[in-house]
């Protein structure tokens, strides 16, 4: 399934039309128009948040809307690159990176981002030589962890709320796992997980319209689009104790040349999480993790 997606109506699974090129297109024109819009809107934003006078109150309306803009930038690119039919091999971007460097540089990145309303940590082991090296495609590896972390974060139940990752190299594979603890996926979701703009039977009375009511809920679909790029796959393994997320990827040991240093994109990880993030400033949601 590349352009295709399923959406819920009446109790039943419904396969949504591909997308046509003229479609796509009008998509495209209309993202590059939004763009443009929410750019001028961001750095507006920005330069008046950076007048340190600014009352508290209208400081956080202010970085909310910055928030909102980005994610919503992130979610139009997001429904591009989930619908389009282009070849995906020829933007990949593989480089060869140290893995602990890797994995290390992401989980501290995402401990400084979620700050100390954040009732647990990311972490990352692996059983590899410290000198092990990986190739991979950095942006897409990221917003797939950006997405998983984002949703452990949100959805869990329990107060264990720590989210580990995970590697193991084989000659040929890398697996990636995201584990976290929050009291699994309910039952009745798992089947829908990777199908976009989707909802249990439960919610199918309220679906009426034949075009998704939001855009929230691309983001485990996009995470299956991207791993499919990279010639991968994801798995869900599910427990009453919490879900693991395995990411399984080719590993280019042949392509390695010289070892980058991997620098986390903060305006990707913003993009991919700014639901969480606009959470983490709701007082009563920060008092339920």
């Amino acid at each position: 399934m590349s352009n295709q997606d399923l959406m819920i109506k009446n109790g039943t699974q419904q396969t949504l039309q591909p997308v046509s090129d003229k479609e796509l297109k009008l998509v495209r024109v209309t993202e590059s128009m939004l763009s443009h819009t929410l750019t001028e809107t961001i750095a507006a934003l920005q330069l008046i948040l950076r007048d340190g006078n600014l009352p508290p109150d209208l400081f956080d309306y202010g970085y909310r809307s910055e928030l909102n803009c980005r994610g919503t930038m992130a979610k139009i690119n997001g429904v591009i690159e989930l619908y389009a039919e282009d070849d995906a091999a020829s933007s990949l971007r593989i480089a060869a990176y140290d893995l602990h460097q890797f994995f290390t540089a992401l989980c501290n990145q995402l401990n400084r981002a979620l700050g100390h309303k954040f009732k647990g940590k990311i972490s990352f082991r692996t059983g590899e030589e410290e000198s092990a090296t990986v190739s991979l495609d950095a942006r897409r590896v990221s917003m797939i962890v950006y997405h998983l972390v984002s949703n452990a974060v949100q959805h869990g139940r329990t107060e264990n709320k720590n989210v580990e990752l995970s590697a193991t190299l084989s000659r040929t594979a890398l697996e990636l796992t995201v584990r976290d603890f929050g009291g699994g996926i309910p039952a009745t979701k798992v089947d829908y997980l990777f199908a976009g703009f989707t909802r249990p039977p439960e919610l199918s009375e309220i679906v009426e319209s034949p075009m998704p009511p939001t855009l929230r809920g691309i983001g485990l679909p996009l995470c299956k689009k991207l791993a499919e790029d990279m010639h991968g796959s994801i798995q869900l393994k599910n427990y009453k104790t919490g879900a693991k997320f395995i990411l399984q990827l080719p590993h280019y040991r042949e392509r390695v040349q010289e070892v980058s240093v991997y620098l986390p994109d903060d305006t990707l990880m913003i993009g991919c999480m700014s639901d969480l993030f606009l959470l983490l400033m709701d007082e009563e949601w920060e008092e339920s993790i």
